[in-house]
């Protein structure tokens, strides 16, 4: 299986960008927030520009992270990912995987020592929390939202 073209993420690819955004906030239960096309173009233009900022994309695929000093020991930098999507129609197919293994390198890259991945129980969450375990990730937290 050949890895996919995945680079950085420029201003151009907004567009794409917001496609699979939208594609992705979709399927959460993050609906009752509500998606805002303003705001998520803002968040990508963010992580282009922040030196701590990662933001990759590839044919059906786009990851976004953070880097920053962790907050429970500041000389230990963390990476957070912020959404890792990849439409359904290239799942199958590796580009998961060669995104997920993108990520973590352009994180060790910009300094981080350690990567935190969502697993969102509405996408596949059996699955994508087996490809973590398999990968060398150790479960941390589970998270729930309720509108207030």
């Amino acid at each position: 299986m050949e890895p996919e073209v995945i680079r950085e993420a420029t201003e151009a690819d907004i567009p794409e960008l917001l496609r699979m955004g939208r594609a992705f906030f979709g399927a959460t239960a993050f609906g009752a927030v509500g998606f805002d096309e303003e705001s998520a173009a803002a968040t990508a233009r963010m992580l282009i520009k922040l030196p701590n900022g990662i933001l990759l994309i590839t044919e059906g695929g786009m990851a976004g992270a953070l880097v920053y000093p962790f907050y429970f020991n500041a000389a230990h930098m963390t990476a957070q990912e912020l959404f890792w999507w990849v439409d359904p129609d290239a799942r199958k197919g590796g580009t998961g995987i060669h995104l997920l293994v993108a990520l973590e390198a352009a994180a060790r890259a910009k300094g981080a020592q350690s990567l935190t991945m969502i697993c969102l129980a509405e996408i596949e969450g059996p699955a994508v929390a087996e490809l973590y375990l398999r990968n060398g990730y150790a479960p941390s937290e589970q998270s729930f939202i309720k509108v207030i």
